[in-house]
């Protein structure tokens, strides 16, 4: 059923640019944003131009990138808080 709801978010949302946030929270980042970017070759016959080519090499994301750092003066003003985990 999530499966579902997220993909009908996803349709509903296409343009409106709530997908990076709705990834970022359902921690589906790593499944999308590794993947190598790719794009059409327009060099290519007309045969062969609707096939993907890779173009860069593919982004790395860790875990730590889901959450963002705590500015130092935040840190330096409340003596209570801790940097994120990762930072």
């Amino acid at each position: 059923m999530r499966k579902i709801i997220q993909k009908e978010r996803l349709i509903e949302f296409a343009f409106e640019g709530q997908r990076f946030w709705d990834v970022r929270r359902l921690k589906l980042a790593d499944q999308f944003w590794t993947l190598p970017p790719m794009r059409w070759s327009p060099f290519n016959s007309p045969e062969e131009y609707a096939k993907p080519i890779q173009y860069d090499p593919k982004r790395d994301f860790t875990f730590k990138d889901y959450l963002w750092p705590i500015r130092d003066y935040d840190i330096r003003v409340n003596n209570n808080l801790e940097q994120t985990f990762g930072w």
